[in-house]
């Protein structure tokens, strides 16, 4: 499993997910926990979570059916 900012690896999410489809990540993990944006949260470094819609600055709904199409939950 995989825990990371939606923005760890780039700037977003679909930054991210193209790091996922390069030929040497195939296959290397299962699971990605996106952790939540400081955006969503109550105040404390994005884990009092109080609004679970996405975040356009970070990702869409396509960069999570693009982690799907990965064999990514």
């Amino acid at each position: 499993m995989f825990n990371a900012y939606p923005d760890s690896i780039g700037e977003n999410l679909s930054d991210m997910v193209a790091f996922f489809k390069r030929p040497e990540m195939k296959n290397t993990l299962s699971s990605f926990y996106i952790l939540p944006s400081i955006l969503n949260t109550d105040l404390d470094r994005g884990f009092s979570v109080i609004d679970y819609g996405l975040n356009g600055v970070f990702g869409f709904i396509q960069d999570l059916n693009d982690l799907s199409d990965l064999g990514i939950n």
